[in-house]
């Protein structure tokens, strides 16, 4: 929810560098819970297997971590989505829309 968070607020907002700060902090609110997610942990144990001189060795391993994490984030993206469907929608239009609100 914290990175859907951060794209709601950064295309809502306005100049670059509100922008940034609604980018920056949910995503460091993610980070500071220790929270999982697929991509991140990615890349995060890639540079650790590099880091410890032996990438090769443990590579099939980190695959104990992203499928568990890549199947959980799929799962509750879809109920966050099936969850507020009504919710989706009027962000979509409103999105979608935006150059004609703004005129009004």
């Amino acid at each position: 929810m914290l990175v859907v968070l951060a794209i709601i607020m950064a295309t809502i907002a306005k100049d670059i560098i509100s922008k940034i700060f609604c980018c920056i902090l949910p995503i460091m609110a993610f980070v500071a819970c220790g929270f999982e997610h697929c991509v991140a942990n990615m890349t995060i144990i890639s540079m650790g297997l590099f880091a410890s001189g032996t990438a090769g060795s443990g590579f099939f391993s980190m695959f104990n971590n992203i499928i568990p994490v890549t199947l959980g984030n799929m799962v509750g993206g879809i109920l966050i989505l099936i969850g507020h469907p009504k919710r989706i929608r009027q962000f979509l239009y409103l999105v979608k829309h935006r150059a004609e609100i703004k005129s009004r």
